[in-house]
């Protein structure tokens, strides 16, 4: 059963806040095909849990430090994040453009997750220094860039939630295979 994290870019106009509706972040070969089109509204719409441990700890095999800690709904959500909740009505989070922007993605952490083929992570001491930038990579980074152009950091955020393919949530730490 996989998870994906379903992303979507809110930019404040005139007080409110509204869904960004141009296509600017790059779909994947796979999603490429699926859909016919090679852009998408939602960034980060890849399955990778690094990435979905450092935005949610969710998935956190390699035990990453999260940018923060879950919030739940923004403040005064948009329209459409409003019906996703409706829809999801769970594992919702948002971060700050200015947040993501100004992270240092040259710090170093453990990655400690086990990449013989299951999904577990290591003991601490048994994984590998890597930066967040290394971790991450240049897809994280492409999409990163997309948001820094939609305008001032403080009126743009991301607004994203963790689901199951069920339409449930197991969060790493509901499952007990978190060992961070």
């Amino acid at each position: 059963m996989g998870c994906d994290i379903h992303a979507f870019v809110e930019i404040k106009k005139g007080g409110d806040w509204e869904c960004l509706k141009e296509p600017l972040f790059k779909l994947d070969e796979y999603d490429r095909n699926a859909t016919g089109t090679t852009h998408t509204i939602q960034p980060f719409k890849f399955r990778n849990y690094g990435l979905f441990g450092f935005l949610a700890n969710v998935r956190n095999y390699s035990c990453i430090p999260p940018i923060a800690a879950r919030r739940g709904m923004p403040e005064s959500p948009g329209t459409e994040i409003a019906r996703e909740y409706e829809r999801y009505r769970h594992s919702f989070s948002w971060l700050s453009a200015n947040e993501l922007l100004s992270f240092n993605y040259d710090a170093s952490f453990e990655d400690r997750r086990d990449m013989n083929g299951n999904s577990d992570t290591l003991p601490e001491g048994q994984g590998v220094i890597v930066t967040y930038r290394e971790f991450l990579g240049s897809r994280f980074f492409d999409d990163l860039e997309a948001i820094r152009r939609l305008g001032e950091p403080t009126n743009v955020r991301l607004v994203f939630a963790s689901i199951v393919n069920r339409g449930k949530n197991y969060g790493m730490e509901r499952t007990g295979r978190q060992r961070c």
